[in-house]
């Protein structure tokens, strides 16, 4: 049974020194992902609101290089996820890094600089982060914008190159008209289920009606554990497995997943405090009736799946 989380800030949350092992009570790091998760999604995250877009690029770029040097130094435990074969390398007692671009704004105004981030070994591009950008409308639009023409031009170019498009945090607007233009499946890596619960200050739980498209047209959706889009009370397992249900329900067993958000929040659910605690997913969804099969699929099979149909 493979583990796979589509989703962590780890790589841009945590102070360079303690990328490999932070400290205790700390959400996540290198050391315990090798240890605990087979393929992890690490996003490389900046606010817009805080850089210029030339800045941004730059210092987006200088984690990059922070992040590929200490994964250097633990060859061994890590290795970069960048092809279908890659992906047919997965092992146990070590861990495979999928690296994502969590917002079109880190590419700045030109559209090549997708080149420069495949070349790095990014194979996830996430259109939007909350707010809007040259590409899209993030899940904060309140003028009902959806993909620019840029946008456009970037999806087709990243699904040219083999990298997944992802649509957590983006506008529904956004959705639908990315949903329209897509020729390959779709990762909202990260999200919840309006049907369960809709945060007001930033709406990007799926509707009913979208987890049923994105199940149609052959995508995946992680459901995160972040408490803000689980419940506006105080959330625990419960609600992130309320949340599981209710997506597999809708969509079905094959288009679900997990993504956690690690290292995205100040604090995570009681029982899925940090990373090691995925360690007791299976046990809770085996009480919770799903079959070994449907586990396989939640934690790991169905990213896998649509992996092997969009990378390169």
């Amino acid at each position: 049974m493979w583990m796979v989380d589509a989703h962590c800030d780890t790589l841009t949350k945590t102070a360079a020194t303690e990328l490999w092992q932070a400290p205790k009570g700390s959400q996540s790091d290198l050391f315990r992902i090798s240890r605990f998760v087979d393929l992890q999604f690490c996003a490389f995250f900046l606010d817009d609101t805080e850089w210029s877009e030339k800045e941004i690029v730059r210092e987006n770029l200088r984690l990059v290089a922070r992040a590929l040097n200490v994964i250097a130094e633990h060859g061994d435990e890590l290795k970069i996820v960048r092809s279908k074969e890659d992906l047919k390398k997965l092992a146990k007692n070590s861990c495979s890094l999928l690296f994502a671009l969590e917002g079109a704004h880190l590419l700045g105004p030109d559209l090549w600089m997708l080149d420069i981030y495949f070349a790095l070994g990014f194979r996830s591009l996430g259109l939007t982060w909350n707010h809007n950008n040259r590409a899209a409308a993030g899940c904060a639009d309140i003028t009902g914008t959806g993909l620019s023409a840029w946008g456009k031009e970037l999806i087709a170019k990243a699904e040219a190159l083999g990298i997944a498009i992802d649509l957590a945090h983006a506008s529904e607007t956004t959705f639908w008209q990315t949903m329209a233009v897509a020729k390959k499946p779709l990762l909202v890596s990260h999200a919840c289920c309006a049907g369960l619960y809709q945060f007001p200050l930033f709406p990007r739980n799926l509707t009913d009606e979208q987890i049923v498209a994105l199940a149609a047209q052959g995508g995946v959706m992680g459901i995160t554990f972040v408490p803000d889009f689980l419940s506006k009370k105080a959330a625990g397992l419960d609600q992130v497995l309320c949340q599981i249900d209710h997506a597999v329900k809708v969509g079905g067993i094959e288009h679900v997943g997990i993504g956690s958000d690690f290292d995205g929040a100040e604090e995570m659910p009681v029982g899925l405090a940090a990373v090691e605690s995925l360690a007791f997913l299976p046990q809770v969804l085996w009480q919770r009736g799903y079959d070994e099969k449907e586990i396989e699929a939640l934690l790991g099979g169905n990213f896998l799946r649509i992996l092997q149909e969009i990378l390169p």
